[in-house]
């Protein structure tokens, strides 16, 4: 893997402070752990969906506040936010709903639907207390139009719904430790495969949509951040030393490459065969 690097260290916090100037409009909220966009209400438009310290919160374009949702503590011992946030249609009726699960380690590892006026209206199984969700995605694994969902957890468990409207249609594994990224590659034969990996133990494993392994790998080291590549037939692992492998499509490591900083942050741009690398310490960096 070539490299160059592509944005230096931060800018000094009165540039940061500065530009906000120019934003169309400012959340008021003490700390946004999550930000995610999507059509929540159905009328083409995207909305934002903001996890805050112990509120979630949907707002429009302009920035006027939709709805507010706050869990409810005797369920979890606390106010959590929903921070790991997905999309999908959780009871049939045409229109994606936000899911999201709390990942402080204190709450229960459990996935939470919430209707168009932050309603909740449907939980998806916890992993026990102090468990935490840490990883979720939605993904057509069958190209059937049918999103899944898929999560992870603090306590090593990873949920998979078929079809999130049945709550029966699901399958549970077990690792050895914590579920860091979760992510899709081409199984080949047209479905997708469920990745996971995570914790210190330095395995990334595939799983088919029944839950049974496909392939595992053992990198030796605790990966922060995984990516597919457009087409899903590669994917990219980085790890805390700064290391960042590329496998292929039977997790067999094909080529490698060593940054300076510990990498957090992994995207690969559509129609991209390269990837950006974002690391703790400010900087970014291309891979092609």
């Amino acid at each position: 893997m070539a490299r160059f690097e592509v944005i230096g260290r931060k800018p000094p916090f009165d540039e940061l402070k500065a530009s906000i100037m120019y934003n169309h409009w400012l959340w008021p909220e003490p700390f946004v752990k999550r930000v995610a966009v999507h059509d929540i209400d159905g009328d083409g438009s995207d909305e934002v969906v903001l996890a805050g310290g112990m509120n979630t919160f949907a707002v429009d374009g302009a920035g006027k506040m939709l709805w507010a949702y706050q869990e409810d503590p005797s369920s979890h011992g606390s106010r959590p936010s929903l921070h790991e946030l997905v999309f999908a249609d959780v009871n049939n009726d045409g229109r994606d709903e936000v899911v999201g699960g709390a990942s402080d380690m204190w709450y229960h590892g459990a996935m939470i639907a919430i209707g168009p006026s932050g309603e909740k209206i449907k939980q998806y199984r916890s992993d026990g207390w102090v468990s935490g969700v840490t990883a979720a995605l939605c993904h057509d694994f069958t190209g059937d139009g049918t999103r899944s969902l898929a999560y992870g957890t603090r306590m090593g468990g990873v949920f998979f719904y078929p079809d999130p409207a049945d709550m029966r249609s699901r399958w549970y594994r077990r690792f050895a430790d914590r579920v860091d990224v979760l992510d899709v590659l081409d199984g080949g034969d047209g479905d997708g495969i469920l990745v996971v990996a995570g914790g210190d133990t330095g395995w990334v494993t595939a799983l088919d949509r029944q839950g049974d392994r496909v392939w595992a790998a053992y990198v030796g080291m605790h990966i922060r951040a995984m990516a597919s590549s457009t087409r899903r037939d590669r994917l990219t692992v980085a790890c805390e030393g700064g290391e960042v492998l590329e496998l292929d499509g039977q997790g067999a490591i094909v080529r490698s490459a060593t940054l300076e900083g510990s990498p957090s942050l992994l995207l690969s741009p559509p129609g991209d065969e390269g990837v950006v690398v974002g690391t703790r310490e400010g900087r970014i960096f291309r891979l092609e």
